[in-house]
């Protein structure tokens, strides 16, 4: 199923395409602009935490630090889609336009989910000191999600399908939710930057009252992430929320009317460029086995060079030799012949 859910092509019904330079790579110094800064905004954020807080480490255990990496993931796509652009593909996006899409759907729906258990269940509203709303804390939770929404929904213009909730968003969901598992049950470090209690968040108690918290994260994960996502759908499609009946569309596609067309050239030219390809490495194919076949006779004729010249060596050996063996032949016969003529005398 994954291999559905970064189609280019609409919903069958649509018969369209998605522009997807134009949805995920708009071009102009102001789209540059707005992206680079949405950026710095995020490392900004990430690193004031990380000085704030007294455990540096602990961090990492907050749902709104997680989406915080996942915004600076998407941002980054994003800034680089624009910036070198992206072509249309011929059936799926990949690279960073598919990283892109994946990570907006994860912290679109990740931030919302998080700024709506932070703003409902962790601020004191009746606190003497008042609530904590410096820059930061807004930015953290709820801020840097409306920019995702902002960046992904109007200068970039991204088509979330239903298929990316359970194969996107849940996962996510699920593995944060072990995590605070893994936490309160397994994990006996309380929480080191708040003195007054020992979980993560109010409403996420595992040790102490496991029911209730059973209870919030079914509902948070099967109910209202599932809601969230509907309407971040919804925003995907349509300019103004919930205008379908007006028909005003935000998707960009190709202003192709014959869509069966448009594919007969995209495959006529796939075909052209796997067909040069081809040609292209058979060429190279072919070339370096000629370069190899004249290594081999170059190292073939220098081999059979050195064995000619081995043996005429080896013959000129072989005359010394049997000049010696002769002369020291003739040389023991004298011997011979004058010691027994010394014998006689």
């Amino acid at each position: 199923p994954g291999k559905i859910w970064f189609l280019e092509e609409a919903p069958p019904y649509t018969q369209r395409t998605i522009d997807v330079p134009a949805s995920f790579a708009p071009t102009g110094p102001l789209p540059v602009i707005g992206k680079i800064l949405s950026l710095m905004s995020g490392i900004v954020v990430l690193v004031w935490t990380f000085m704030v807080e007294k455990n540096k480490l602990f961090c990492l255990a907050y749902l709104s630090t997680w989406n915080n990496i996942y915004f600076l993931v998407y941002m980054v796509c994003s800034v680089l889609n624009t910036m070198q652009g992206v072509s249309q593909p011929f059936s799926r996006v990949g690279g960073t336009v598919r990283v892109a899409w994946l990570f907006f759907a994860i912290t679109a729906q990740t931030g919302i989910l998080e700024a709506i258990m932070y703003w409902g269940t962790e601020v004191d509203y009746g606190a003497e000191d008042g609530v904590d709303t410096n820059f930061r804390v807004l930015m953290l939770h709820g801020g840097l999600t409306l920019e995702a929404i902002l960046d992904g929904f109007t200068v970039n213009v991204i088509p979330l399908r239903w298929q990316q909730w359970w194969g996107c968003c849940l996962l996510p969901n699920i593995l944060y939710v072990g995590w605070t598992l893994i936490h309160g049950f397994f994990l006996w470090v309380g929480n080191p930057n708040e003195a007054d209690r020992n979980t993560i968040y109010k409403i996420i108690s595992w040790r102490y009252a496991w029911k209730d918290t059973l209870m919030w994260m079914l509902i948070a994960v099967f109910v209202i992430s599932p809601v969230v996502y509907g309407a971040l759908w919804m925003m995907s499609l349509y300019k103004w929320f919930c205008c379908c009946c007006w028909r005003r569309e935000r998707r960009r596609y190709l202003q192709t009317t014959n869509n069966m067309e448009k594919y007969r050239e995209m495959a006529q030219q796939h075909m052209e460029d796997a067909m040069a390809k081809a040609e292209e490495r058979l060429a190279k194919d072919r070339e370096r086995a000629e370069k190899k076949a004249a290594r081999r006779a170059a190292r073939r004729k220098a081999k059979q060079s050195d064995t000619e010249d081995d043996d005429d060596g080896d013959d000129v050996e072989r005359g010394q030799a049997s000049r010696l063996f002769f002369f020291n032949r003739s040389k023991n016969n004298d011997t011979k012949t004058k010691g027994s003529k010394e014998l006689r005398d």
